[in-house]
């Protein structure tokens, strides 16, 4: 009997967009709340990767009508592994390491990139729209890779979201002392801001390579993104409890301390919740929209910076960033 092909996704769903919105936006505020942003505390994120991925994977096992140990090995290896064929997938091992690695790259830059912010005195929220040259960066993938049509609204939307960057980059930071600031100063400042400016767009170029992947392997290795995730986090999870525990061994930095591990369990588990829910509304329902609802994340992370840290800004950083996801609206949702 042949299965009936899925019916397209024609609506949005609105509860899993929204969550993954405020999700992003809080997160791209709790990383600001961090008092050490080197390696060995961003291993400290091992909490929320490794147990948010292992409950789903155990999930998937609760979920098996047979639950014996070749179907729960499937459960965990089948992408890696085939014991009838005794056959290794390198190729799948080798995009899951690559992810996993990707993944964790995102959530350091995010830290580094809000560290720089806050020394230059700028609102983080500001910054993380210039993390919207992903959304230029996948239309040209589609394009190139997946043959997909380039509809003017996407030329418009990607000239717009570069204006908006450009925008943000030329802006100085809102300084909270009184009188102008020496040139020293000042130019600390601006090497602040071209840091966090410069990582937050880095961030925005490996979240589209990280699209990229998932089409690709989803494509010719029945690699699914969801599992594909799932098994990334679960890598990054072992790892960085590895590093974090060898630091420990050795003597544990000043910073691994309550505050630092809490505010990573928090991070972690923000970012691979949103990761896993917002991947699944972007694929079960209208993508364009969906991506479009997202952009809004940086409004609750503008707005917690201002409430928390007096971080107010200015007219134009603000002009510039609503230029930015004025340009992924068009892109999205224009005709």
């Amino acid at each position: 009997m042949q299965n009936t092909p899925e019916k397209a996704a024609k609506h949005v769903l609105y509860d899993q967009a929204i969550f993954t919105t405020v999700g992003i936006g809080a997160n791209n505020f709790i990383v600001a709340l961090l008092d050490s942003h080197d390696y060995a505390t961003s291993c400290l994120v091992f909490t929320g990767f490794f147990f948010i991925s292992l409950f789903y994977k155990l999930w998937e096992v609760k979920l098996l009508e047979n639950r014996s140990s070749k179907a729960v090995w499937a459960v965990f290896f089948r992408h890696f592994y085939t014991p009838r064929l005794r056959k290794v997938h390198w190729w799948n091992v080798g995009h899951l390491l690559f992810r996993a690695v990707n993944f964790f790259l995102l959530t350091w830059l995010v830290i580094i990139s809000s560290h720089y912010a806050l020394m230059a005195n700028i609102n983080f929220g500001i910054i993380s729209t210039c993390m919207s040259i992903s959304a230029v960066l996948n239309c040209i993938g589609g394009v190139l890779f997946w043959h997909e049509k380039l509809k003017p609204k996407m030329i418009v939307g990607t000239v717009v979201i570069l204006l908006g960057v450009s925008w943000i980059s030329l802006q100085k930071g809102t300084h909270k002392a009184s009188g102008p600031l020496d040139e020293e100063t000042q130019a600390q400042h601006t090497y602040y801001k071209v840091m966090s400016i410069g990582l937050a767009l880095f961030s925005g170029l490996l979240s589209a390579l990280r699209v990229q992947q998932a089409k690709y392997v989803a494509k010719y290795y029945n690699y699914s993104p969801l599992d594909f995730s799932v098994d990334a986090g679960l890598v990054i999870g072992i790892v960085t409890f590895l590093s974090a525990a060898f630091y420990w061994v050795q003597g544990p930095p000043a910073s691994y301390n309550w505050h630092n591990f809490l505010i990573c369990i928090g991070t972690s588990s923000l970012h691979m919740l949103t990761s896993l829910v917002g991947l699944n509304c972007v694929v079960k329902g209208l993508a364009g929209p969906t991506t479009a609802i997202f952009q809004a994340s940086c409004i609750i992370s503008i707005s917690l910076n201002m409430v928390f840290f007096d971080l107010v800004p200015t007219t134009q950083q603000m002009l510039g960033a609503l230029v930015t996801v004025g340009g992924v609206l068009v892109m999205f949702l224009g005709k």
